[in-house]
């Protein structure tokens, strides 16, 4: 964390983005950055004092932007120099006030004594520039005064925030202090949560934000020690009834993957339900409002498509260099002539040379988009045209392209069985389309958040397709037939020293020699895949010591990487040398200008490195890790500061999740909860070999387990 003092504000983008000029006092450096500072962006002026941090990025052409993120560093000095600002005193004048003084707290002091001869003893401040000073100071009295309320009126709360904390919490209420108290009198427990399950979409950002800046276990503190100022008790205020019965219903979605929570569960851990909370109920069944909104406005959404649109006549060209079979002919008419359209398919059934005919049939004219960043990238590469996450189109300020046309309205999905449905319905909130095509494999792990759309939406009475004739396997591969089987819940797979080899697993030994005599006999390292990041942290360490050991070659500075507890870290001291193999875990954006009529217009970013793409560490340089990623993308990271690459030597099962490798190692546990969805996920990432090592009966537990049920009303309830 580093003190800057702001010399100059040149630009402000929205309520909370600022580009100034910078010096740091104790470096005697100054420069420009970007960046958040914690407060209204309009409230920013020279000679203010803020805490946090630094992040250097390049641009597409190599310069470095400097960002920072942080927060004042006093917020009552960054009201007053404001206020003296909006009141016409100069930087000079304002620099002068603070100086004068030991420390704010006797300037203020002052000012509510009205030490008058005391600031005017000030260089160049007369009476009028005194009328000022105390305007100004009149100004934010009350704001003031509404801190200090809250200081005395919550101190345990206050004690217990930190500045961070604090800073999160007056955002929430535009920094209104008096509203916060008013609030938390009203309803401590609003802390944990607020209306943001009451309707969808929800648009309340700056909760949304103090969602994001806190945690759940936080929050919680911060309850009881609001609860505890009022001397109140959860067991006896009825308003922590509506809390807990929002707890219970979010631990069912966390744990079942449904919206919808059986109503006899939700009346014996809850007891009766009140009015006023955010609870709709149908067909026996409860569920949070916000999501019975989801399912409703998606469902609303794809009816009106399917609806408007006028019927096409449409036929393939069979001529082309692409040869379909029968059924993926069927599917590509279908895509190209129906408002909305589903293709379903397991792997190495050709959903891809599908996608890229049916792109190539409509002219182009398709926005292509998916869940991940990683299968956004995927599908470009597929069909050619551009592709976007979900979440950037949500997000987007402007939807048009790099040629500053705008986005089709034609839209393609990908791997929709990991699709959360709270994003694709707050596209079709923001997005107006005409034709909506689904591609996705129902055998397939589905979202981390619950919901089950792909399923959904196979099961509705949409025009769809499914593929299952495999294309991606040779006569003496098993990968894809065993695939096949495992999605239609049949035990008895194919093995084959070539293929796919099935073993007993007794320790992690095992699978480290094997991986081992794999690198010695083909020079490739084969991926191992497990169910949770501690038994991957577990493996990466020995796996790199099989193809990279770090030894006494350079090494990047020492990092505790993976957080998962107090002080507790999954790799802790880790240091980076060249030639690791290293995945990303975040989208990586880069900034490009848009020009449109020959006129610069605006500047937008791309996906450059996606969330789960694996890239080798080219070189290290103390903190700076240098990764490449593909052929022409390079990143430089500060270890230190941008933490964002973890080591892949093994990954989770989700993580692999729209990749694939030429040789794959699997540990399957019957402890999966989705069994035979992620067994079927792993096996089917293998392209040349795959071996499994079954931790007691697993691989018949995850073939024979039902595949997961998520109890929904998207199409049977509208």
């Amino acid at each position: 964390m580093v003190l800057i003092s702001i010399k100059n504000v040149k630009l402000i983008r929205g309520n909370d983005w600022a580009l100034v000029q910078y010096c740091i006092p104790s470096q005697g450096s100054e420069g420009w950055c970007g960046g958040k500072f914690g407060c209204e962006a309009n409230t920013l002026v020279p000679g203010q004092i803020f805490n946090g941090k630094f992040t250097t990025k390049r641009d597409r052409d190599g310069h470095e932007k400097v960002s920072f993120d942080g927060k004042p560093d006093s917020r009552r000095n960054h009201m007053f120099k404001h206020a003296l600002k909006s009141e016409g005193i100069n930087f000079t004048d304002r620099t002068a006030l603070f100086s004068a003084f030991r420390n704010v707290s006797e300037l203020f002091s002052a000012l509510d004594h009205h030490k008058s001869s005391e600031i005017m003893s000030i260089q160049k401040v007369g009476r009028k520039k005194l009328e000022r000073i105390y305007a100004a100071y009149a100004s934010i009295a009350s704001d003031l005064c509404a801190l200090h309320t809250l200081s005395k009126t919550f101190p345990s709360l206050m004690k217990y925030l930190s500045k961070t904390q604090r800073t999160s919490l007056l955002k929430w209420f535009k920094d209104d202090v008096k509203e916060v108290v008013r609030k938390l009198r009203n309803d401590p427990f609003r802390i944990l949560h607020d209306d943001e399950y009451d309707y969808f979409p929800y648009m309340n950002e700056r909760r949304m934000n103090f969602l994001k800046e806190t945690r759940p276990k936080s929050r919680t503190k911060m309850v009881s020690a609001a609860v505890a100022d009022l001397h109140l008790t959860y067991e006896s205020d009825p308003r922590a009834k509506r809390a807990n019965a929002i707890h219970k219903m979010r631990e069912y979605m966390k744990k079942h993957g449904s919206y919808w929570m059986p109503l006899h569960i939700f009346l014996a851990n809850v007891g009766n339900i009140e009015a006023d909370w955010p609870f709709v109920i149908h067909d026996n069944h409860i569920a949070l409002v916000k999501f019975s909104e989801i399912e409703k406005h998606i469902g609303k959404k794809l009816r009106a498509i399917h609806s408007a649109a006028a019927p096409v006549s449409f036929e393939v060209d069979t001529d082309g260099e692409c040869a379909l079979d029968e059924v993926q002919r069927s599917a590509v008419i279908g895509a190209c002539t129906s408002p909305i359209f589903i293709l379903n398919g397991g792997a190495g059934t050709g959903k891809t040379t599908v996608c890229a005919e049916i792109v190539k049939c409509l002219n182009d004219d398709v926005l292509c988009a998916a869940p991940t960043g990683k299968a956004a990238q995927r599908l470009a590469e597929v069909t050619g045209v551009p592709a976007f996450t979900i979440h950037r189109l949500v997000y987007m300020k402007n939807l048009v392209g790099n040629d500053g046309a705008p986005l089709s309205r034609n839209l393609l999905l990908d791997e929709q069985s990991m699709q959360d449905p709270e994003i694709l319905g707050r596209l079709l909130s923001r997005v107006s389309f005409n034709k909506i095509i689904f591609v996705g494999d129902t055998a397939q792990l589905t979202s981390v958040s619950p919901g089950q759309l792909f399923k959904d939406l196979c099961n509705s009475s949409y025009p769809k397709v499914e593929l299952t004739k495999i294309y991606r396997s040779s006569e003496t591969s098993f990968i894809s037939s065993n695939g096949q089987k495992i999605r239609n819940g049949d035990v008895n797979l194919d093995c084959s020293a070539d293929s796919f080899e099935v073993h007993p697993y007794t320790s992690a030994e095992q699978i480290i020699a094997h991986a081992k005599s794999i690198y010695e006999q083909t020079g490739t390292m084969p991926m191992v895949l497990c169910n949770t990041n501690a038994e991957v942290a577990k493996l990466n360490p020995e796996l790199r010591e099989i193809c990279n050991p770090i030894g006494a070659k350079s090494q990047s500075s020492s990092i505790d990487l993976d957080y998962f507890g107090p002080k507790s870290y999954r790799y802790p001291k880790w240091r980076f040398g060249p030639g690791d193999s290293v995945i990303n875990t975040v989208n990586k954006y880069h900034t490009v200008n848009v020009s449109v009529d020959g006129h610069e217009d605006y500047t937008k970013n791309e996906l450059q490195v996606s969330n789960g793409e694996v890239g080798t560490v080219l070189s290290v340089a103390g903190p700076i890790v240098t990764v490449r990623f593909k052929e022409t993308v390079h990143y430089d990271l500060r270890v230190k500061e941008e933490v964002t690459i973890r080591p892949a030597y093994a990954l989770t099962v989700n993580k692999s999740q729209g990749s694939e490798y030429p040789i794959v190692i699997i540990k399957s546990s019957s402890s999966w909860g989705d069994k035979r969805e992620r067994f079927y996920t792993a096996v089917t990432r293998a392209k040349q070999k795959c071996i499994v090592y079954e931790v007691r009966s697993s691989n018949s537990d995850c073939i024979r387990a039902a595949p997961a049920i998520r109890k929904t009303y998207l199409f049977q309830r509208y």
